[in-house]
């Protein structure tokens, strides 16, 4: 070989070849696809049940007030009362946006929140309800 040849050779070694650019492109964009994945499935995550949705929703806004009556409600609805009273409890507690109307926030019954202000009402089998009417001892 011509000693042209061998310096061209050497030049042109595997550690020095560039990539043409539709590789690099390639590459750049599963690189964000990837991460767009992860972001989705992690995401996903939130969508598990509606508790967990409207908890992130309080976790990102927490001083307003309908994430946390949406919240409230959530958690009422599976059950957790006290966690949900804690709820209503902070949307009366924040300024009035007009976002939650106030017959939502159960107004007649705010002015008398305290520990044994509410019960749960077990009068229909099998249903869980809000009852005003302070615990009778048993």
């Amino acid at each position: 070989m011509s000693a042209m040849k061998k310096m061209k050779m050497r030049i042109m070694s595997p550690a020095t070849v560039i990539a043409p650019p539709s590789a690099i492109l390639l590459v750049a964009f599963a690189i964000a696809v990837a991460l767009l994945v992860a972001l989705t499935v992690s995401r996903n995550e939130v969508y598990r049940s509606t508790v967990s949705v409207w908890e992130s929703m309080v976790r990102s806004s927490p001083n307003k007030r309908r994430p946390h009556q949406n919240y409230g409600q959530a958690l009422s609805t599976a059950g957790n009362f006290n966690e949900a009273l804690s709820q209503f409890q902070t949307v009366l507690s924040l300024p009035d946006d007009g976002s939650v109307p106030m017959r939502d926030t159960y107004a007649r019954s705010a002015s008398s929140i305290s520990g044994s202000a509410f019960s749960t009402n077990r009068s229909t089998p099998g249903k869980k309800g809000w009852s005003t009417r302070p615990s009778t001892p048993a």
